[in-house]
């Protein structure tokens, strides 16, 4: 695709690449590196290491599980959870967007709970890594022995 006089240099610490050649050229390899420069997916995990004591825990009542009223359960890709939380029957659904609102009820439940001294929260880690891109979390204390 480069005419003679023309080159390319790839810049791994931009992500960039450095093209010089006529302006037809560079346009062409513009545009059809614009088309195959699409955005990697992403993943974003997080948790909350908690101590909690088995009445508060109850009074928590988060039972997880997938889209229940519709019948089988779909694919988690569908992103059709249902959590099921102690509320009348008619706000069950309050529960359906907990996973799209970012986990932000349970977080406010955990909040209550540690300001009335009933949960200690231990640690709320958050991972975020690229598609298919092993990632981990490692927390802890190291204890030397002799």
């Amino acid at each position: 695709m480069l005419s003679e006089r023309g080159s390319v240099v790839a810049d791994k610490r931009t992500n960039a690449l450095l093209i010089r050649d006529t302006a037809p050229i560079v346009a062409l390899l513009t545009k059809r590196i614009a088309e195959m420069d699409a955005p990697l997916a992403q993943v974003q995990l997080a948790a909350h290491i908690v101590t909690i004591n088995s009445e508060s825990l109850r009074e928590l009542g988060v039972r997880w599980g997938l889209a229940p009223d519709e019948g089988a359960a779909k694919p988690l890709r569908m992103g059709d959870f249902n959590v099921s939380l102690p509320l009348e029957r008619s706000a069950v659904n309050a529960g359906f967007h907990l996973a799209r609102i970012g986990g932000r009820l349970l977080d406010l439940e955990l909040m209550a709970l540690e300001q009335e001294n009933r949960v200690e929260i231990i640690a709320s880690p958050r991972l975020l890594t690229a598609h298919q891109q092993t990632a981990s979390i490692k927390q802890g204390t190291e204890i030397r022995m002799r």
